[in-house]
């Protein structure tokens, strides 16, 4: 399929929201 590319912040914003959904999950996954 294509390759959309996605904004720095929306990658930051959907990051932080993984990180209040797994709770868990730290910045060492970066």
């Amino acid at each position: 399929g294509e390759v959309i590319p996605i904004p720095q912040d929306a990658i930051d914003a959907l990051y932080d929201r993984y990180q209040n959904v797994y709770g868990q999950t730290t910045d060492d996954r970066r």
